[in-house]
């Protein structure tokens, strides 16, 4: 079992695959921040549902809803 801190926006967690397909560790690599009744802060994601991985980052699209972000965003995250 992993325990996770609670984030009403969401966020994209990263995990080391072990030899035998295990993940025992997940460390959170880009996260949301609720902001009470404004909904999710605009500079961080909300909601993402969907993440390419590539040599140059990520790509994180959201599916936030007017309630998070006042339209959804597409995040570039370079390494």
């Amino acid at each position: 079992m992993i325990a996770l801190n609670a984030e009403l926006c969401g966020g994209v967690y990263a995990g080391a695959i072990e030899a035998d397909y295990n993940i025992s560790r997940l460390e959170p690599s880009v996260m949301g921040k609720h902001m009470g009744e404004a909904g999710c802060d605009v500079e961080r994601i909300a909601n993402p549902d969907n993440i390419a991985s590539f040599a140059g980052g990520l790509l994180i699209a959201e599916d936030a809803g007017p309630k998070m972000h006042s339209v959804d965003m597409l995040w570039l995250v370079k390494n």
